[in-house]
């Protein structure tokens, strides 16, 4: 449903794209992130119950998580399945406005987008149920364009270098 966004709003006659109506579209379809467990537990190569414990402290407050690397911004350590044993695996919260600084990837990074949208500076816009990746040696800047917190779950392969 998220995937084809664009397609179910034309046929419910919803006015735009926007934060609000992305939202609102989410929770009639489900609700909160339950709605993505089937495609977060194929992402992260776990089982149901891995993967609704993992959503349900997506719904927490992030304040509460374990590391704020820049202002706005937090993030929360998660284990992945056997298929990810070689990468980091971690929650992202970025509120509206807040941004991670620029930083070179190490290797890949694979996201998967579970509420609001994270824009970077080559261009790429996404939103809930959008698939992130990003290549070896990208580097790039990514904050938060909407009104309500993105919420992320990453996959990340060899870390970050942090850029000035």
């Amino acid at each position: 449903l998220a995937g084809d966004f664009d397609g179910v709003r034309a046929a419910l006659d919803l006015p735009s794209t926007d934060d609000a109506g992305r939202s609102a579209l989410l929770a009639a379809a489900g609700g909160g992130f339950e709605s993505f467990e089937p495609r977060l537990g194929a992402f992260l190569d776990l089982p149901p119950e891995q993967t609704r414990a993992i959503l349900e402290l997506a719904a927490t407050a992030p304040e509460q998580w374990a590391d704020a690397p820049a202002p706005g911004v937090w993030t929360q350590p998660i284990d992945a399945g056997p298929r990810h044993r070689e990468a980091g695996a971690f929650l992202l919260s970025v509120a509206p406005g807040a941004e991670i600084p620029r930083h070179c990837h190490r290797g890949a990074e694979w996201g998967f987008v579970l509420g609001g949208q994270l824009a970077d500076d080559g261009g790429d816009f996404k939103s809930a149920g959008d698939i992130v990746h990003n290549s070896p040696g990208s580097v790039h800047r990514v904050w938060n364009p909407g009104t309500c917190p993105a919420i992320a779950v990453n996959v990340v392969y060899d870390g970050y270098d942090w850029q000035p």
